[in-house]
């Protein structure tokens, strides 16, 4: 704006004063002798534009410094090198921030060392960055640390702790996802689960397993769609499907036949493989896990069969390694009932809230700041 210079200027002087005299307009002196004097008086174009830009390069300033306080830069704190003792991927090409208040709270010790290959955290040829950034890598860490907890949603219920993604746009939570589910299989957890909100995402699940699995020497991750699965099929028949990752639907979840066969037990099968649901220690992502918010009663609305099915999916594979995946997780603190896995509440020692009830209830009391908080 600044660089506009006089015919900015002279722009703002003809919008202010009108046109000049042109032909057969000559120019006409004060009609009144005082007329001359209120011209003295007349506002000055010139110094009003650049009161004007001065005023708004002002603003400007104070919108920025408003936001510094507001959010900060963000690079992961404690997955450095020095700590990891390796390679922890490249600066994320997105410029990452997060709120101020989270900034000045320390993360956890990293105690979990993932068994990704090393490849993905190295500088690509052509100048690329790595194939998995820091702040993805750092996912990765912390939530194998998580999983490794245990945590008693209800009394007699004991389920590895889960962990939440709740990263914004750009940041690559398909591709957080993919990676969890490649230090699982490292670990020799054979399968995984992914539920998403629509069956075109079953692209996007596959190029990313693609993605960080290329030119390393890996095996490609067979993906298999759960709603293409033949109702009734046997453990031994031929074209059941393998070790790898099951993608489902939401609505998959919920779907039956007429003779009341269910996906969901379809899907529990395929995970226990021909053994007992409860060892299943691979990864159930939920990705869009918004969809299940509505999973409790508030005593004035009934739980939705999605929620249900959630509900449900977890608590038959206790030992699973849930990953709770949204930008947008929750709009009220009772749509939070579906991520039992967090510790938030539970019955085992130690637990905040020795139940769901008695944590909502808590943080409704506290309004938007306990909201905030949490």
């Amino acid at each position: 704006l600044t660089g506009a210079g006089g015919a900015h200027e002279q722009d703002v002087k003809r919008l202010r004063t009108g046109p000049g005299p042109g032909p057969g307009h000559p120019p006409q002196g004060p009609a009144h002798p005082s007329a001359a004097a209120d011209e003295d008086d007349a506002p000055n174009p010139q110094y009003e534009g650049e009161a004007m830009l001065a005023a708004a390069h002002e603003a400007a300033v104070e919108e920025t410094e408003t936001l510094a306080l507001v959010f900060q830069p963000y690079r992961p704190r404690r997955v450095t090198e020095a700590v990891m003792g390796g390679p922890v991927g490249q600066p994320h090409p997105e410029t990452i921030v997060e709120a101020a208040a989270m900034a000045s709270v320390d993360p956890p010790e990293p105690t979990y060392r993932p068994r990704l290959s090393p490849a993905l955290l190295l500088p690509q040829g052509d100048g690329q960055g790595s194939r998995l950034s820091e702040v993805q890598y750092e996912t990765v860490v912390y939530a194998g640390q998580a999983h490794q907890g245990r945590v008693q949603p209800e009394p007699g219920l004991v389920c590895a702790r889960g962990f939440y993604i709740g990263d914004g746009t750009g940041v690559g939570k398909g591709r957080q996802i993919a990676a969890v589910v490649l230090d699982a299989l490292a670990h020799g957890h054979r399968r995984a689960i992914w539920v998403s909100v629509s069956t075109d995402l079953v692209y996007d699940a596959r190029r990313d397993l693609e993605d960080l699995t290329a030119g390393d020497g890996s095996d490609t991750v067979a993906v298999y769609r759960l709603h293409q699965l033949r109702y009734g099929a046997e453990d031994d028949d031929p074209d059941a499907p393998g070790d790898g990752v099951m993608f489902a639907t939401y609505s998959a979840l919920i779907a039956a036949n007429k003779a009341g066969e269910r996906r969901l037990d379809q899907l529990v099968a395929w995970a226990a493989d021909g053994g007992d649901p409860a060892l299943f220690e691979g990864v159930l992502a939920f990705d869009e896990c918004h969809k299940a918010k509505h999973a409790a009663t508030d005593g004035r609305l009934k739980p939705t069969k999605t929620g249900e099915a959630v509900t449900e999916l977890q608590r038959r594979l206790p030992r699973a390694r849930v990953l709770y995946v949204s930008a947008t997780a929750a709009s009220e603190v009772r749509d939070l009932a579906y991520m039992e896995r967090l510790g938030l509440w539970g019955a085992e020692r130690g637990a905040p809230f020795p139940a769901f009830s008695d944590f909502c209830s808590e943080m409704a009391r506290g309004g938007m700041a306990a909201m905030e908080l949490l």
